[in-house]
């Protein structure tokens, strides 16, 4: 008997979400590591778990990850775009089968017997990240400010 060879997801998408794995593991370990580094907490996590060897490493580590994981949802965002695959796996998303999704989740019952097709409730949490990231991206420079007033300045209001 021969299996069929189908192609659920594009190569794009699927080495996006490993890249995402990848680096969500390196934040992982190497934020243990920096964790350990704080005199505060008497827990420590083994070292054979962690990843930078020291302070420095680990922080190099784990940037390293964090620009991984922007560039690769940048990646994500534009190829969506441009292949017109937002379009036609995350909407419409309609509200009254959202919610009857998102109830059935709840009960345990939500069917996805294909796993070419989204559900309302993964199309809305795939819609969520994607605005959650661009959102962030422009609150970044609040990060950086000085005072109140500063970041009042920068607020990041979305329109």
């Amino acid at each position: 008997m021969r299996a069929d060879n189908v192609t659920i997801h594009p190569w794009w998408l699927r080495g996006a979400h490993w890249a995402n794995a990848l680096a969500v593991l390196v934040l992982a370990t190497s934020g243990w590591r920096i964790y350990n580094a704080s005199p505060l907490f008497k827990f420590a996590v083994p070292s054979a778990m962690t990843l930078g060897g020291w302070l420095g490493g680990a922080l190099q580590w784990h940037f390293a990850a964090m620009w991984l994981l922007i560039a690769n949802g940048v990646f994500y965002l534009l190829i969506n775009f441009a292949s017109g695959r937002l379009r036609r796996h995350f909407f419409p998303l309609p509200p009254r089968q959202l919610m009857n999704d998102l109830g059935a989740a709840f009960r345990g019952k939500l069917a996805h017997a294909d796993p070419r097709h989204y559900n309302t409730v993964q199309r809305a949490a795939y819609l969520f990240v994607m605005a959650d990231r661009t959102t962030a991206k422009r609150c970044w420079p609040m990060r950086f400010a000085r005072s109140a007033s500063h970041r009042a300045a920068l607020s990041c209001s979305v329109p």
